[in-house]
């Protein structure tokens, strides 16, 4: 079990900054590719801000990561409006679901670590016996 499988499940400030470190100057300038600034942006749109000009597009489960808004929906056709998780044939990311992830890996963490244990026992017990029998070999007359 590895420390990224307790970590959040969604974009982190480093994958959006590597990301947008690709773009070229003329596509993406120089001071929009900082940390800094993309930090604003994304805190700017969350879902929870209160802010009259925040489009409310990301939800942020953790601190500097985030997924993209679980009721966000887009539009295909005239009135015809479609789940971006739908689209993209994933389950809705949302905080619950995250917490609930990294439970199902700290569950498995444990179950793994109590079959090692118990194998590990196993074989000290039978260590032990094959020991004391060897010492009884030895002192039999």
């Amino acid at each position: 079990m590895e420390k990224r499988d307790f970590d959040e499940k969604g974009l982190s400030m480093d994958d959006v900054t590597d990301i947008c470190a690709k773009f070229s100057d003329n596509i993406l300038s120089e001071f929009r590719k900082k940390r800094q600034y993309l930090n604003a942006i994304l805190s700017k749109n969350e879902v929870d801000r209160i802010d009259p000009y925040g489009k409310k597009l990301f939800l942020r489960i953790g601190r500097g990561v985030y997924v993209l808004n679980p009721d966000l929906e887009i539009l295909i056709a005239e009135d015809q409006w479609m789940n971006v998780y739908d689209m993209k044939f994933t389950e809705k990311m949302t905080r619950e679901r995250n917490e609930a992830i990294k439970k199902e890996a700290v569950i498995r963490h444990h179950q793994q670590w109590e079959e090692e244990r118990e194998k590990a026992r196993l074989h000290e017990e039978a260590e032990r016996k094959r020991r004391l029998e060897d010492w009884h070999n030895q002192w039999k007359w």
